[in-house]
């Protein structure tokens, strides 16, 4: 061979060298697989007020829950500082493909499943702040979105088939709605025809945490409406409130976002752009063990093949009679220096806690008085409940419940009932000084002239018969099973409900606040948010 020939091909290799030219086209152009971490964010999806009427939304809505997540990507550079390191062959391509080249982007599913029957059988969030891809979009379509979002957003096309979506982007950031789990994205720019200059691929993992609330009234939102009583205003769903079942469940089992589980869904869709949030709230004001077997038949029709993170609830206060307990207080009197008692002894009041027999005449008397006077409780609430004795026995039901839904035990989060008499930590005997809810006892004075209240006593009675051992069974049952267990019986002292800056309402607060008094002794707003604190920090400890 010509010696000349010999040293021109040495120039051409060391200037353009095989893997170099691969970069530009052919079979095995696809410039390797990178970790290069690629700018992303999710769109919030909890904690929003789509409607702007200063409610969080809580939809409650399988299109809600299934819904793709809203993504946000911004191209990097893969080719290494092109031109600098990149072979040029003349100015103008080099400033075609710094200046104008398109980006195109792939995304395919690591799963199994079909992009197009996802896409194909869920809704499409309707944004102006990207466009639905739903198969092809014609150039026509883009450039009317083009100029009403301005440059920023603007493809080429965007197309989809059973295993990837492609999209042509003349900016470097774009807008995608996929669905949560992991996906490999293949990152190119392209000539105008389409065709590849240089490619990389990536992994793209997106996580949405799916959050239920389950439970009674400590969890429902009971005591902190969205707005006052003039509203009767619960659970704003976001749009079409007075019109839907959601919304009406929403005011039937007073379900609030200032609850503690929606207040720890807002801590943590606000930490981190690279993870999501989605909220529902199942809880029932009102609601015994039981009841949580037809909230996770409702959780199953709303989440459909999504798969729990986390569930936050209480539950066992009204199987242990916590309202009933609190209503025999209220309307027993003792006279006649304490010899005679009016309505039940607290012994009667301890043998029904324990039992969960209260259909006794003299519960019956006086939830008689309570219902017709103080309207705090419903006429089947004088019956025979779980009890402190068959609590752990429905605690047994309700977790094999749970596994049958496929929920690990490891996912549950429950909380201890909050002592609203406690006034400091260091004494479980050192509560409020005087009687509590006097005003609550004017009312039924009026009619009967009695004077009625819940005294030191009886305070102290229930703390020791009805809330230090109905914690203690949440924990134990809840520690036994691998339930996460938040002990929040502390969190109102100092702030209990004889206390200013209390977080307890009394009587007047819950009529002026919610138009009815079932909202006495449960948490206002700083008293759902003193839970939510405490129990952010043990569902989230990586937060």
């Amino acid at each position: 061979m010509n010696l000349q020939y010999v040293s021109l091909l040495i120039v051409l290799i060391v200037l353009f060298p095989q893997e170099q030219y691969a970069q530009f086209g052919g079979n095995n152009s696809r410039g390797g697989h990178t970790n290069v971490n690629v700018p992303f964010s999710i769109q919030p999806r909890y904690g929003l007020d789509k409607n702007r009427n200063g409610v969080v939304d809580m939809p409650n809505s399988k299109e809600y829950v299934l819904s793709p997540l809203r993504v946000t990507l911004t191209a990097i550079d893969l080719a290494n500082n092109y031109p600098s390191s990149w072979p040029v062959f003349n100015k103008k391509e080099a400033d075609y493909f710094n200046l104008k080249g398109p980006w195109r982007w792939t995304f395919r599913p690591k799963s199994a499943s079909s992009v197009v029957q996802k896409i194909n059988t869920l809704p499409m969030p309707n944004s102006p702040q990207a466009i639905p891809i739903r198969g092809s979009i014609s150039v026509e379509e883009l450039e009317s979105v083009q100029a009403e979002l301005g440059t920023d957003y603007f493809n080429l096309d965007a197309t989809i088939d059973a295993e990837k979506i492609v999209l042509y982007s003349l900016s470097p950031r774009i807008y995608v709605d996929l669905f949560e789990g992991e996906w490999t994205v293949e990152l190119a720019r392209v000539y105008p025809n389409k065709q590849p200059i240089y490619w990389k691929t990536f992994d793209l993992k997106l996580e949405d945490i799916l959050i239920v609330q389950l439970g009674d009234s400590y969890s429902s939102g009971e005591g902190a409406p969205d707005r006052k009583s003039i509203d009767k205003f619960w659970g704003d769903i976001g749009e079409g409130y007075f019109n839907s079942q959601a919304s009406l469940n929403h005011r039937i089992f007073h379900r609030s976002s200032y609850t503690w589980g929606s207040i720890v869904a807002q801590k943590a869709e606000k930490f981190s752009t690279r993870t999501s949030v989605t909220y529902i709230n199942l809880a029932e004001s009102g609601a015994t063990v039981d009841w949580v077997f037809n909230q996770l038949k409702k959780m199953a029709d709303i989440i459909g093949p999504r798969k729990v993170d986390k569930v936050v609830m209480s539950i066992g206060g009204n199987d242990a009679g916590l309202a009933n307990a609190i209503a025999s207080y209220i309307v027993r009197e003792p006279i006649l220096r304490n010899t005679i008692v009016i309505g039940p002894e607290r012994k009667d009041i301890e043998r029904a806690i324990k039992t969960g027999n209260w259909s006794d005449s003299k519960f019956k008397n006086a939830g008689s008085i309570v219902l017709k006077i103080a309207n705090i409780l419903r006429e089947d609430n004088w019956k025979r409940l779980e009890g402190l004795d068959g609590l752990s026995y429905a605690y047994d039901r309700l977790s094999d419940e749970f596994n049958r839904y496929g929920i690990p035990n490891s996912n549950i989060y429950i909380i201890t009932y909050p002592d609203p008499f406690l006034i400091a930590p260091g004494n479980d005997s050192d509560v409020c000084p005087g009687p509590v809810l006097t005003n609550l006892g004017r009312d039924v004075t009026r009619f009967t002239s009695r004077t009625l209240e819940v005294g030191r006593k009886e305070q102290k009675h229930s703390r020791n018969n009805l809330i230090k051992p109905l914690n203690l069974r949440v924990t134990s049952f809840g520690r036994r099973e691998g339930w996460n267990v938040i002990d929040c019986e502390k969190v109102f002292v100092g702030h209990a409900i004889c206390q200013s800056g209390r977080m307890v309402l009394l009587k007047d607060e819950s009529k002026s606040l919610q138009g009815d008094i079932r909202g006495v002794v449960h948490p206002n707003k700083k008293g759902y948010k003193a839970i939510a604190d405490k129990a952010f920090k043990e569902i989230f400890p990586e937060y």
